[in-house]
């Protein structure tokens, strides 16, 4: 605590020091050769040594303190209070005092020298030895409030335990009352009021108990109303009590204070709303409030809507189950709601149903009752009005039915003879298995199992004949329902007529029949059908129908001549199904198997075809003078003002052209390549020349092949030093440009070493690798960095000369490659990737880190994938910063920090019993820890300079980084000579202070 002596800090010091003597390396001063200092290891004799000693000076302190007491006539005193009140980060007076002693006497707070305590302020040190109370007493205060860890919020639980151990037996009821307002008053927002009290204080204190006698000065808060918990009625009191009363007015006298509503200290205003008013004596817990609630409102003639404060609603239902929903609202005027409702289901929302609540209880409700006929997930939406018109509205979701329960969407034709085909869609078709019955209202049923889906969402099944009660007179057509039956369940039902089929027309498809057939897109293919009873003049329609696609096209229609020939369109490319119909009836119809249509093989251009490519555009682009409005000037190449035949040889002779050519060249097509970026085959400036991997359009692949062409082996000067990282990586790309091999390369030959890419060659490949490290794979980006690094470690020593020799590895231009050489070359490689790695935080675990270099804020942890906090009582995961660096052992956190997804603060860390500041720029200790408080295992990616020493238990007996650290702990004779002399120091102190008694 900010007051305790300096002995307690000795005695802290001591205390802590003792602990890991075991590890402290002494050094004796002296010895020969001129009074140098010789180390040595503590050994057990040591230690013993060492502890004893402070373990005596530590009994003579306590020894010294009780004489000084005795002589000072000091007693100990019976410690009571009763807290009255809730208490939270930020507040002072007796009560403060009161719950520090408690803390002190739990042994929360260390006060060893026997400090008085008054005048303390309840900080982060106070909220934390709290949340230890808390939890010391969890069964208490936290389970029966649904919580697992402290809040640092002393409230109801909070007081009645501390009443239990330390309260001064029955509180006396508060002496002040509180007398305007104190319930059903409604004051307009910056009009004059006068708050009214009265104050009958009597003073009364058990025998020696310590008590402090109450001011007649007065404090003044402003706190919102929440309405009382109804019975199976969500409640709508906040469970974490982190909501800050507002402050009227302190330090006041009498016993009314006039106030212009709405006004409070720091010139906020407060919301309409309701609230109750709370008179405290200054610094003290002794308070009333109103007795019930008054309102604040804008004008005397404004209306709220109405508030929605929860429901009961179910969340998964059977098909045709009935569900009951029940809304709870209330209206801020008190008056009669109205509800209505709609269902999400388009069969029976057609009218919404609604329903008026008594005005006689505050939280009013309303409940409804639907069912629904078929599987799904559906949306309720739900309306509450008042008598003005207001409104508010709320939601909720039911799944309806098995969610892998066969549906039925479609049925395709809804009528047909028996021995046709039929199409079922719909969704939760099983590959094998699937039955589909025709359930028909003649009396019978029949259907076809063991029916494959292909693709879960399609069936097809052919017309069954039903069978038929004796006697029965058939009608024609029959009114049958369709079912899907399988392993998962039965589906809902569709409607389907079964027609006579004497004169009934039918189409069967002979080709394509079997399946399996692969069709080349834009090849003409030859379709085969039967038919009858269709003349030969009707017109015929094919279809083709995507099995995955959303895709239905007609590509040929003809008489009914038996075949058709069809082109197969080249967009496409998968499997998909022919469906012949007749252009008048299209409910006559036949229908194929899958079969798959491929696209054509496509080679891209080799390198020497796009450089013939490129000569080919440049040769039809000709042009002169170049300001002709249909000249190209990215085909310019040489910059003489016209395209003609010197450009054509330019590309040509593009490996042998001089750097400065080069450069021109280059540039000026990749400009022409990215003026018709994104172009397609039949645009206006489309260019097949340009199209390098000859798929339709132009890209940033066609881009990426015509540049490799150009680039072909060229070799490039060296850069002018100094090099960056940047600059080193082009010289290491000119490495590689300068080393070409192929396959009829000999086998060991130096310049294998830079097959970057370990396609067995070095190439433009290998040049591309080194552009694109930031976007290689882990695997890529290692084999890539490895193999350049022992190249350059095969020529370290290489001076001019040297065949090994090369000057683009010579980075300070010494004339020979050196370990600086390699350090820098491996360090511009890693400059482009991200360093980070991946701990894993075991379930119900301590994780212990370091941060090794640099430094670590809490929000470079919630981008490392920190578990957020839906409420603070229920913490997923805390952040514990330690003050040793390193700590000792078991040393007790300093700070415990979470992150919370906060309404109005959105995701940000927090700091426990600091309310709601945000500390997501803090940054944690050198040793910091992880508490997983959830049941499940999750990772974390952190910066490479975060070191993790490994997941334990919580609350182990030692720490892994105990050991780790272990050295670090070590102290020299020196450091322990001047502890002991400190407490050695406090004990004089205290033997002058006997002696002058």
């Amino acid at each position: 605590m900010k007051k305790f002596a300096s002995v307690f800090s000795v005695v802290s010091l001591v205390s802590i020091l003792a602990v890991p003597v075991s590890s402290f390396a002494v050094t004796s001063s002296g010895g020969a050769g001129g009074g140098g200092g010789t180390a040595v290891s503590a050994n057990s004799d040591i230690v013993a040594q060492l502890q004893a000693q402070i373990a005596a000076l530590l009994a003579q302190v306590q020894q010294l303190q009780a004489q000084l007491g005795a002589q000072q006539g000091q007693t100990p005193a019976v410690f009571c209070h009763n807290w009255t009140n809730n208490l939270r980060v930020g507040d002072r007076g007796n009560a403060v005092d009161a719950l520090v002693t408690a803390l002190v006497r739990e042994g929360f707070i260390p006060n060893p020298s026997n400090e008085r305590i008054y005048g303390e302020d309840f900080n982060e040190q106070v909220a934390s030895a709290v949340v230890g109370f808390q939890e010391k007493y969890a069964s208490e205060i936290l389970t029966p409030n649904g919580l697992s860890h402290g809040t640092g919020y002393v409230g109801a639980s909070t007081r009645a335990k501390l009443n239990r151990l330390y309260g001064c037996g029955q509180p006396t009821q508060p002496s002040i009352t509180v007398l305007s307002p104190n319930g059903g008053e409604s004051w307009t927002k910056g009009t004059a009021q006068t708050i009214k009290w009265q104050d009958g204080a009597s003073f009364s204190c058990p025998p020696n108990a310590v008590c402090l006698r109450a001011s007649t000065i007065y404090d003044i808060k402003l706190a919102q109303y929440y309405p009382p918990c109804v019975v199976g009625a969500p409640c709508a009191i906040p469970r974490y009590p982190y909501i800050y009363s507002y402050i009227i007015a302190t330090a006041v006298g009498g016993s009314s204070y006039d106030w212009k509503v709405g006004n409070t200290k720091g010139d906020a205003v407060a919301p309409d709303g309701l609230y109750t008013v709370q008179i405290c004596q200054s610094g003290t817990s002794t308070c009333d409030s109103s007795d019930s609630y008054f309102k604040i409102t804008s004008d005397s003639t404004s209306n709220k809507p109405p508030v929605i404060s929860g429901g009961a609603f179910p969340t998964t239902l059977s098909v045709g189950q009935t569900g009951t929903w029940t809304i709870y609202a209330s209206d801020p005027e008190n008056g009669a709601l109205s509800y209505s409702v709609d269902w999400g289901d388009v069969l029976t929302a057609l009218s919404p149903l609604s329903s008026t609540a008594s005005p006689n209880s505050f939280i009013q409700n309303a409940t409804f009752t639907h069912s629904y006929s078929s599987a799904g997930t559906y949306t309720v939406n739900f309306k509450v009005a008042d008598n003005t018109g207001q409104v508010a509205r709320t939601s909720a979701t039911v799944q309806v039915g098995n969610t892998s329960q066969p549906s039925i969407t479609n049925v395709f034709p809804s009528s047909g003879p028996e021995d046709t085909y039929v199409i079922i869609s719909g969704f939760n078709f099983t590959s094998t298995g699937n039955e589909v019955r025709f359930d028909c209202y003649s009396g019978g049923g029949a259907g076809e199992t063991n029916i494959p889906s292909l693709d879960g969402k399609t069936l097809k099944s052919s017309v069954p004949t039903v069978p038929i009660q004796a006697g029965t007179v058939i009608s024609y057509p029959l009114s049958c329902k369709i079912t899907v039956n399988n392993q998962n369940g039965t589906s809902n039902s569709m409607p389907f007529s079964i027609t006579s089929d004497n004169t009934q027309p039918s189409i069967t498809i002979t080709s394509p029949w079997s399946g399996g057939e692969k069709w080349l897109a834009g090849s003409t293919q030859t379709v085969r059908w039967n038919s009858s009873n269709i003349p030969p003049t009707n017109d015929m329609q094919i279809f083709i129908i995507g099995k995955t696609q959303n895709y239905s096209q007609i590509i040929s229609n003809g008489p009914n001549i038996g075949y058709m020939p069809i082109t197969i369109p080249t967009a496409l490319n998968g499997d998909y199904e022919l469906m012949i119909s007749t252009s008048i009836n299209r409910q006559i119809y036949s229908g194929s198997v899958y079969f798959t249509i491929t696209a054509p093989t496509v080679i891209p251009m080799t390198d020497a075809e796009i450089i013939t490519a490129l000569q080919s555009i440049v040769r039809s682009h000709q042009c002169s003078p170049i300001t002709v409005s249909s000249c190209d000037n990215n085909l310019d190449l040489d910059n003489s003002g016209l395209v003609n035949v010197t450009d054509v040889s330019i590309i040509g002779a593009v490996l042998t052209l001089s750097d400065s050519q080069f450069d021109i060249a280059y540039k000026k097509i990749i400009a022409a390549v990215d003026a018709r970026m994104g172009l397609a085959n039949g645009a206006a400036n489309y260019e097949s020349g340009f199209d390098a991997n000859r798929n339709g359009g132009i890209d940033q692949d066609d881009k990426s092949r015509i540049s490799k062409a150009m680039i072909g082996t060229r070799v490039y000067p060296p850069t002018i030093q100094p090099l960056t990282n940047a600059d080193i990586l082009v010289w290491l790309e000119a490495v590689v440009r300068n080393n070409p091999t192929s396959s009829l390369t000999p086998v060991g030959s130096p310049s294998f070493d830079f097959d970057l890419s370990g396609d067995g060659r070095v190439n433009a490949t290998d040049q591309i690798t080194l552009r694109n490290l930031s976007s290689l794979s882990d695997a890529d980006f290692q084999m890539a960095r490895d193999k350049m690094v022992l190249a350059i470690q095969k020529r370290i020593s290489s001076a001019v000369g040297n065949p090994l020799y090369d000057a683009y590895l010579d980075f300070d231009n010494s004339g020979v490659i050196t370990i600086d050489d390699l350090t820098k070359a491996r360090n511009a490689m890693n400059s482009t990737r991200p360093v980070t790695h991946t701990v894993t935080l075991n379930p119900s675990s301590d994780n212990f880190f370091q941060v090794t270099s640099g430094s670590l804020t809490l929000s470079q942890l919630t981008s490392a994938g920190f578990v957020t906090t839906l409420m603070p009582g229920t913490r997923l995961e805390e952040v514990l910063v330690f003050a040793g660096n390193p700590p000792s052992p078991l040393e007790s956190a300093s700070a415990t920090y979470y992150q919370w997804n906060y309404q109005s603060g959105g995701i940000a860390f927090y700091k426990v019993g600091m309310g709601l500041t945000q500390y997501s720029n803090d940054t944690v200790s050198p040793y910091f820890m992880i508490r997983n408080n959830t049941t499940s295992a999750h990772t974390l990616t952190l910066p490479t300079n975060v070191k993790f020493f490994g997941s334990t238990v919580q609350n182990p007996t030692t720490r892994p980084w105990d050991t780790a650290t272990s050295t670090t702990q070590s102290a020299s004779l020196s450091e322990m000579a001047s502890v002991l002399n400190s407490v050695q120091a406090a004990i004089n102190q205290l033997k002058g202070q006997l002696g002058t008694q």
